[in-house]
């Protein structure tokens, strides 16, 4: 993740949950990529983990994307099964 001085930010690897925010779960995005849906949003710092990305934007508002498996997004539990 980087993020630039207009708070915009960009994405790139490994996206197999949509844990970059790209709105696609490729495997691997070599090349970074704007994330559309913080258009508008001041970002102004990004926290990644293994399934899961968390942004904080400068009015104190929280986004996150990626595997919820257990409800860790705060969005609710993914319900799926595995293969």
């Amino acid at each position: 993740m980087a993020v630039n001085d207009r708070g915009e930010v960009y994405a790139w690897g490994s996206s197999q949950f949509g844990q970059l925010g790209l709105n696609h779960t490729k495997q691997i995005s070599q090349t970074p990529g704007k994330i559309t849906a913080l258009t508008g949003v001041d970002i102004v710092q990004v926290a990644c983990g293994n399934q899961f990305t968390v942004f904080l934007s400068s009015q104190g508002r929280m986004y996150t994307c990626g595997r919820a498996r257990y409800g860790q997004l705060g969005h609710g539990v993914e319900v799926y099964e595995d293969t």
